[in-house]
């Protein structure tokens, strides 16, 4: 998927990689996803309730080793973490072309989960978008999922049998009216 510049897409944790994140980055789009629990990057900084820890005691962690704090302390991390599946090709003095890793910046925040435990909000939003708002997009995504589940289990569009895209979109706009009819 190639995004539209000038854009923020919110996904789940399939669109969490670093190289989907690359591509946001090289587009000018900004992209907040859901992390899984053991992402492979450095921590660069991390801030816990809003204030920063030492050097000394982020150097050389992961995010996993921040994944044990209280549930009830906020924790923000800076991370860079190196795409497996997107290049750089830069030529070097003597004209040889250099294939070097895509390397990406992002932020992590840790949220808790009550069915599947700590787990990480990712995003390249600069740091002065403040994590609630980050999270915002997160809730706001899940109960747009929410609602499109009650649409399907609820007014049976499990699957539309049809080819027809007007057709399609026709069930749907009759499932949305019916939803809202008390």
């Amino acid at each position: 998927m190639i995004p539209e510049p000038n854009t923020i897409t919110v996904g789940d944790a399939a669109f969490g990689t670093y190289a989907n994140f690359a591509k946001f980055n090289d587009n000018n789009a900004i992209q907040v996803a859901m992390g899984r629990c053991n992402i492979a990057a450095e921590v660069c900084e991390a801030y816990v309730d809003g204030k920063q820890l030492p050097k000394i005691e982020v150097e050389g962690k992961r995010p996993k080793d921040f994944l044990r704090y209280d549930v009830r302390q906020n924790v923000e991390l800076l991370i860079k973490g190196e795409s497996k599946a997107d290049f750089r090709v830069k030529v070097g003095s003597d004209g040889v072309a250099i294939k070097e890793p895509c390397i990406v910046q992002l932020r992590a925040f840790r949220i808790f989960d009550p069915s599947k435990g700590p787990t990480w909000v990712l995003t390249n939003l600069p740091p002065k978008v403040p994590a609630r708002a980050v999270l915002a997009l997160m809730r706001l995504r899940w109960s747009i999922e929410r609602a499109f589940l009650n649409l399907k289990s609820h007014n049976n569009l499990r699957g539309a049998r049809t080819k027809s895209r007007f057709l399609a979109q026709s069930m749907v706009w009759a499932s949305l009216i019916t939803a809202l009819i008390p």
